[in-house]
């Protein structure tokens, strides 16, 4: 516990940020509506690009990243289903760099 707090301590901003990541992915259940739930995950993952940007872990950085934008696309899938395209391409993307980055 006390190393957690050394850290948050040395990064403020930085933990923060997952502090509000946190918060997101512990909310977007509680919406009732497909398109607010996505949003709030959409915070979530900005949230932890911001918290892993900070320290410079750029691959944490790149792969929420990602997500936000496959979360993005999702949103507007059913109204736009042209947009599979979007929420597909960063699948092999993400496979790819877990494997790279392993």
């Amino acid at each position: 516990m006390e190393r957690m707090l050394a850290v948050m301590a040395s990064n403020p901003a930085a933990a923060c940020a997952g502090w509000v990541a946190m918060a997101c992915l512990g909310a977007w259940p509680l919406f009732r509506t497909r398109s607010m739930m996505l949003s709030v995950y959409v915070g979530n993952n900005l949230a932890f690009a911001v918290h892993y940007g900070l320290p410079d872990h750029w691959t944490a950085v790149a792969m929420n990243g990602l997500m936000a934008l496959q979360t993005f696309a999702a949103i507007g899938l059913m109204r736009y289903p042209q947009l599979r395209i979007v929420y597909a391409a960063p699948i092999p993307v993400m496979a790819a760099a877990t494997f790279v980055l392993y």
